[in-house]
């Protein structure tokens, strides 16, 4: 039996949803017959997909932080292995937008477990030094860059991400709950990146930035706002 393929998306709070609407729209026009589903606690029925409600003893945001910290992405991504039906998965930012064939980043899980985006084009560790942010702490980035040996490695976006199902992917998605816990920042992308390095049969590859395209260009697949115009709040 051929693998099940198919995008999941979080939506909490309006804002987001307004997001995720359209994204569903071009990712139904670009790649017909591919199912989406939601995990969220707002309403998407009358968009024609499915949701998986949220747990709700698993709070997801913190009112004690700036506008645009709030919502606690480190409390879902992490758990969203376990919360998605297909065996291959696309997790996509409500605030992207699908220009094209999503069919060959599926594909590349025949070689490996774990596709994961660039933050941005030769956007390393090192880049963000000094770069203060009320969502990335200074200090989880200095032991991110102590445990992976270099500030050289380039810095990972999960607003894209491809998984496939298997015992690496679960242990890694568990470590990452654990590695974002640590610090339990706004930003849950250095957790991610410590995870993969504690399961060493892990298969992962960076996409190009053609797959997470912070602005529209020549040939990009899937187009990426970071969060503009999206409060992350109810």
């Amino acid at each position: 039996m051929a693998d099940t393929c198919g995008v999941t998306y979080p939506v909490f709070g309006r804002q987001a949803q307004a997001a995720c609407v359209k994204s569903l729209a071009s990712l139904r026009a670009a790649n017909p017959g591919l199912e989406a589903i939601v995990v969220g606690d707002t309403p998407m029925r009358k968009y024609g997909v499915q949701r998986l409600h949220w747990p709700r003893d698993i709070p997801v945001f913190n009112s004690t932080k700036p506008k645009r910290y709030q919502f606690l992405s480190g409390a879902v991504k992490p758990r969203l292995y376990g919360m998605s039906p297909f065996d291959r998965t696309l997790y996509l930012d409500a605030d992207t937008i699908v220009h094209g064939d999503l069919t060959p980043g599926f594909a590349m899980l025949d070689e490996v477990d774990l596709l994961v985006a660039p933050h941005g084009p030769g956007h390393t560790l090192d880049f963000y030094r000094g770069k203060g942010s009320p969502g990335r702490g200074k200090d989880e980035l200095e032991t991110t860059i102590r445990e992976f040996k270099s500030g050289g490695d380039l810095y990972w976006n999960t607003g894209v991400l491809f998984w496939r199902r298997c015992p690496a992917v679960e242990a890694v998605f568990a470590l990452w709950l654990e590695e974002w816990q640590r610090y339990g920042a706004w930003d849950e992308q250095l957790a991610l990146m410590r995870a993969t390095r504690r399961v060493p049969e892990l298969r992962v590859r960076i996409l190009s930035t053609q797959w997470n395209a912070k602005r529209p260009t020549p040939g990009m697949v899937i187009e990426h706002q970071y969060g503009k115009g999206i409060a992350w709040k109810r």
